[in-house]
């Protein structure tokens, strides 16, 4: 018996042994590296100014564009060209590629107009906050400098926004300046500057920022400004952005004194506000009305008083 169990014994220890090799020995399963670029291809997009969207949306097709579906939603895609879409998170610039996911459509009660789903692709211009982009110089004030982005999108660079240690605003001439009207252009050295469309444009007749020390003009010659967006405005539908040419532009020293001074002040306004009164005070002052009611009610009484007695003894008396 004895050698029939260390036989057993022995067999058991081989098999356990195997199982924990094979355990050992299986290589660890790695991830497909088409995730990874995936994933990387996506961010990139996320950072780029311009990209394509796969979207959809619900739209109601009128009797009229019965026999012309894809007619209507093109028009109705057409709307929204131009502006900033929520959900696409920029501005829709055109669009392509537009199917039905169905074939079938759906009439809600008595109403004639089709409710069916669209699906297209559209081209998207979303520039996000800590991005850098350049554009064209169009207007410059002691205030700010308004830039124009691919000659379409509004760009405003407020005055704390700007350098003012180093270049200082400099007024340009205006078009009834007697100097102007005689042929004196001011300064001779000044930079002519030859626009996109082969237009000349004279530095010296507009208004400016001016290096203090190079005298060189904020945006170079041409008139290019490169930026980094710090805010966006949103109006009508229209997508603007407020930018920073600092080299620091979201350091809380850039930000203007009247913010600062609005801030302090909702901050003290809060502190000022008097806690509401609880019940029990409430209560109290209940019990106090309730009072007075009764005490006052109490005086009239006892004035009434000796007017009956009066009555009584004029009665008496006659």
């Amino acid at each position: 018996m004895q050698p029939e169990l260390d036989d057993r014994l022995a067999s058991k220890k081989r098999k356990h042994h195997r199982s924990d090799r094979d355990v050992v020995e299986e290589p660890a399963q790695k991830k497909p590296k088409r995730d990874r670029n995936r994933a990387k291809h996506s961010a990139d997009e996320q950072r780029a100014e311009f990209r394509t969207v796969d979207a959809q949306t619900l739209i109601s097709i009128p009797p009229t564009y019965a026999f012309e579906p894809l007619k209507c939603a093109a028009e109705m895609l057409d709307s929204m060209l131009m502006r900033y879409i929520p959900a696409l998170q920029g501005v829709m610039l055109s669009h392509s590629n537009i199917h039905f996911l169905e074939q079938k459509a759906s009439f809600v009660g008595a109403c004639p107009f089709a409710v069916c789903t669209v699906a297209f692709r559209a081209l998207v211009w979303g520039p996000s906050i800590g991005m850098r982009l350049k554009g064209k110089i169009s207007l410059c004030s002691p205030d700010h400098i308004s830039l124009l982005v691919h000659k379409t999108f509004n760009v405003s660079i407020p005055r704390h926004h700007i350098p003012t240690d180093d270049y200082d605003f400099e007024w340009g001439q205006a078009a009834n300046d007697p100097l102007v009207a005689e042929g004196q252009d001011g300064d001779a050295d000044a930079p002519a500057v030859i626009d996109d469309d082969d237009t000349v444009l004279d530095m010296s007749k507009s208004d400016r920022w001016v290096h203090r020390i190079t005298g060189e003009l904020i945006g170079s010659e041409s008139g290019h400004l490169e930026f980094t967006v710090i805010g966006l405005k949103l109006a009508n539908d229209m997508l603007s952005l407020v930018a920073s040419i600092q080299l620091d532009p979201f350091s809380p020293a850039h930000i203007p004194l009247a913010a600062l001074e609005e801030q302090a002040q909702a901050q003290t306004m809060e502190l000022d506000v008097p806690p509401e009164p609880s019940k029990k005070k409430k209560k109290r002052r209940k019990d106090a009305d309730t009072a007075q009611d009764v005490h006052a009610d109490g005086e009239e009484g006892e004035d009434e008083q000796p007017k009956k007695r009066r009555k009584k003894k004029s009665t008496t008396d006659s």
